[in-house]
Formats: C-alpha cells, sequence, structure tokens
C-alpha cells in the first residue's frame, strides 16, 4: 500500500466562500456541515437559497454528481458525495474535492476519507481543545490518503449498497421530518386543527379573535405568552480535554457535541460528575454556535458548552416547543439574532424576544401523542443508521488496509 496526498488525488479543492447566505424556505438547496453524515447527505434539517446566492456561491465551481463534500470544520474530515440529479451549493466550512478518475474513482476517494487511517489525521486538527476545530485548505491538501492498488469493484459496490441504505433511512427521517412540519403548520400557523366534530376549525368557520400580544388573530379560547414563560434555558457544561477518551468505560458518559448530531463516528466521553448536564434522546437541544438556533434531539449524555437544553414548563408542551422552535420563520429568527457579534453566539437572550400562541390542553395533548410518534420514529431510523455506519466503517478499515476482501 501506498499513500499520495489529496491534492495528488483530485483535480479541484475548492474552498466555500465564507460567508453566511440569506436562508429561504424554498429554493435551490444549500449543503451545510451537519447534513455530511457518517458518509451520505443527511438533509432531516434543511437549508435553502435563491438563485441569485447560489449563482454567487458557485463562482469557482459547480457541485457535479460524483463530487465530494468536505467539512474543514465542527466536524473535521465529515464528507459525502454529490449524487445524480442535486442541485445544490456550499454553506460555510465546506470544501468541494473533485476526484482526477485516472486515479481514483469517486467512490474509492470518499470511503478512503472516512477511513481511520484518514480520519486519524483529522482528528489530530481536534487537538487544541477549543469548542470549534478546524484545518486550512493548504493541511487539507497535504492529508495522506491510503492508495489501495488491489481491483476493489465488488468491495466498493457493497460498500456503496449499504451507503443507499443509509441514505435511505436519511431520506425517511427527512420525510417523517416534512410531514411533521407540515401538520403542525396546518394546526398552528393555518389553525386548521381538528376540532372535535369530524372537522377542522378554520375550514369549518371557527371564530377567531385578535390578541394584543401577538399584533394578529388567533383561535377563541387560545391564549398567547413569551417563550421563556413557557420553557427554561439549561446551558451546558465544558470538563477539560485531559477528561475526555474515545471509548466507554464504566464511570463514565457520552459527551455530546453538536457535531454529533451528524457525525458521531468520533464519539467522546467524561467522568461522570455533579457538573455535567445530562440530556435524554426526547430533549429539546438547540445549537449555540455554528448553525445556532438549529433544533436537535435524538442522543442521550452530558452536553457541552455549544449546546443549551430546552425545558418545557407545562404539560403536553414539548411537541409543540420542539415544532415551534424548528419551524422556519423562527430558525431563522435564532439564526439571524445570533449574528449579533463576530461569531454567531445564541443566549437566553434571545428567547425574551418571542411571543407565541399558546393552545388549549386538549389540542396540545393531541398534538403531543401525534408528533411523539414521528419523533420516535426518527430516533429509532437513526439508530438503525448508527449501527450500520459502524458496520460500514469496520468494513472500510479493513477493505481499505488490504485486510479484507469480498467474494461473490
Amino acid at each position: 500500500m501506498k499513500f499520495c496526498k489529496l491534492s495528488e488525488l483530485c483535480t479541484e479543492i475548492i474552498d466555500c466562500p465564507h460567508s453566511t447566505p440569506e436562508w429561504k424556505t424554498h429554493g435551490i438547496r444549500i449543503v451545510r456541515n451537519f447534513n455530511l453524515n457518517r458518509g451520505i447527505l443527511d438533509f432531516t434539517d434543511e437549508y435553502f437559497v435563491d438563485e441569485q446566492t447560489f449563482s454567487e456561491r458557485t463562482k469557482r465551481a459547480v457541485p457535479q454528481p460524483g463530487d465530494i463534500i468536505i467539512s474543514r470544520e465542527a466536524p473535521v474530515g465529515a464528507a459525502a458525495i454529490v449524487p445524480e440529479g442535486m442541485k445544490c451549493c456550499l454553506g460555510q466550512r465546506l470544501v468541494l474535492l473533485r476526484a482526477d478518475r485516472r486515479r481514483c474513482s469517486p467512490e474509492y476517494l470518499l470511503f478512503a476519507l472516512l477511513s481511520d487511517m484518514v480520519q486519524t489525521q483529522f482528528r489530530r486538527a481536534d487537538a487544541t481543545g477549543s469548542i470549534v476545530s478546524g484545518i486550512g485548505i493548504k493541511d487539507l491538501k497535504e492529508i495522506l490518503v491510503p492508495i489501495n492498488e488491489m481491483p476493489l469493484d465488488k468491495e466498493l459496490r457493497l460498500l456503496t449498497s449499504i451507503n443507499k441504505k443509509l441514505s435511505l433511512n436519511g431520506e425517511l427521517c427527512s420525510t417523517l421530518q416534512r410531514q411533521l412540519s407540515l401538520i403542525y403548520d396546518l394546526w398552528f400557523t393555518r389553525f386548521d386543527f381538528p376540532d372535535g366534530q369530524g372537522g377542522t376549525y378554520r375550514s369549518s368557520g371557527g371564530k377567531m379573535e385578535y390578541n394584543s400580544l401577538l399584533k394578529r388573530e388567533i383561535p377563541v379560547g387560545w391564549t398567547a405568552a413569551n417563550l421563556l414563560d413557557l420553557v427554561s434555558w439549561n446551558g451546558g457544561s465544558q470538563p477539560p480535554k485531559s477528561q475526555h477518551i474515545s471509548e466507554y468505560k464504566p464511570g463514565y458518559v457520552r459527551f455530546i457535541q453538536n457535531r454529533d448530531y451528524s457525525d458521531s463516528s468520533h464519539m467522546t466521553f467524561i467522568p461522570e460528575s455533579r457538573s455535567n448536564k445530562l440530556c435524554d434522546e426526547y430533549d429539546i437541544m438547540l445549537d449555540k454556535y455554528g448553525a445556532a438556533g438549529t433544533a436537535r434531539f435524538g442522543i442521550a449524555g452530558a452536553y457541552n458548552v455549544a449546546l443549551s437544553r430546552i425545558d418545557v414548563r407545562g404539560e403536553y408542551l414539548q411537541e409543540y416547543i420542539r415544532s415551534f422552535l424548528s419551524s422556519g420563520a423562527v430558525n431563522q429568527y435564532l439564526s439571524g439574532s445570533s449574528m449579533a457579534s463576530t461569531r454567531a453566539s445564541l443566549n437566553e437572550g434571545n428567547l425574551s424576544f418571542i411571543d407565541l400562541a399558546v393552545p388549549p390542553g386538549d389540542i396540545l395533548k393531541k398534538y403531543e401523542r401525534l408528533a411523539k410518534t414521528f419523533i420516535r420514529r426518527i430516533i429509532l431510523l437513526r439508530e438503525e443508521c448508527r449501527e450500520l455506519a459502524g458496520l460500514r466503517d469496520r468494513l472500510i478499515t479493513a477493505v481499505i488496509s488490504g485486510q479484507a476482501e469480498i467474494t461473490e
């Protein structure tokens, strides 16, 4: 086996524009670092830009099928391949790689980049102890990629088939998220929630009344409140890097960073401690840095200072608040309001400017039960993805190193 610099295996290595675009609720897809999920593109969290922004962000190159998108920050080294038929541009902290097909196929390059031999080099960039790690373009070009010169057609087909299953699961998660978003919009934006008589409220002529706090009409019987009257903000903790280990052992707990929601291939564990801030799979988590304002869920453990846990103060409120925070308008507000400083940063004060309608308990209860079935299914699919990705990663290392051969 020999090694080549990444620059020797690519015809193009193109950094993304270092600017935050104006997000749109629809339009042309923009890939962000958290969409790179263990070797696949996961659009559970979707962002879009308009045609003008797309043109500005693709002046140097338009992503093509077979191109590889790799993150150089938060997390370093997450990668995925651009599929056929997808028009997209890159968000911040991403790099476009165009494989030199005379040297290797895009599929081989992707799996080599995901191999432990290359990921170990990326992890060294994470050894600074800072919250957000990164690698520059110059150093990225110097990354050494293992080259297995044996025929690997069968092995690459198997690895690609696992990736396709991961993509299908990811697409199903995205579909479930979109369906839940549509139900939320129907019930709580258009006010066409079930009226208990076989119809829906607004379409059946349900009465509306003006609310002075929201300065708009809401259904009769609903109230309004400031968001901080309904939730509490619980920031994370940051133990020293010297306490981090990469494999679980008794007396330790999973340490969650916001990057783990897009790539859990490099888990971190810290000692159990009273100072740890804990969350479970169903807790509402908000990014404070990076993709500030993005709502997360699905991982249990101790969370770091880049995340905050949002606890609801009432019964049957969790899924309503989760959907509210995930809605396009609220996410755009949180993302925009976090940009007041040089580095995007969200805090409890950002929530104090948000008022919202509060439905009666019976409607909240119905939505809680319905939405929880969606959230539970997404969590199970993500767990299956983690198991499949673990299998694929072990196969990648064995195949790239020449320690395994796939027979028919």
